[in-house]
């Protein structure tokens, strides 16, 4: 299928589907997992190229990084920084031992789950900055 065609079906499905998470006061976020699940190879199969999928993944991180950074002031970032530092080191660390400790208890192997691991912890904190950044938290205590 060509690239823009499914491009417009995923576009269009995706925003089916946070249409109706909105109406369910859901996070879009897991809309757009859904979304994802849907297009993807297991279910309508609509893409099944992993370099298109990379390319897609690649574009939706940078976009919803490049989101998040608006939101924030140099100021802020000076305030918190260092208990951001210390705290996000920490939720890096905790993660990754989590997720390896799980992956080699699902039978992966070592390389393996060391890669679901690192997987993990930077997923994880996109979808915290996506939840926190939907609900207008990014500027309470917490979200910082």
């Amino acid at each position: 299928m060509e690239l823009f065609i499914e491009f417009g079906i995923i576009m269009s499905l995706a925003v089916l589907i946070s249409w109706v998470m909105s109406l369910l006061k859901q996070p879009l976020i897991i809309g757009y997992i859904i979304s994802g699940i849907i297009v993807g190879p297991y279910v309508l199969n609509i893409m099944s190229s992993s370099e298109t999928i990379l390319i897609f993944s690649n574009i939706g991180i940078a976009l919803l990084l490049f989101i998040v950074g608006l939101g924030l002031s140099p100021k802020v970032v000076k305030e918190v920084g260092a208990v951001s530092l210390i705290t996000g080191v920490g939720q890096v660390i905790f993660t990754s031992l989590i997720g390896f400790l799980i992956s080699v208890l699902l039978s992966f192997s070592i390389i393996e789950s060391i890669y679901i691991a690192i997987a993990l912890t930077f997923s994880s904190t996109i979808i915290i900055m996506k939840i926190l950044s939907d609900k207008g938290d990014m500027n309470t205590l917490y979200g910082r």
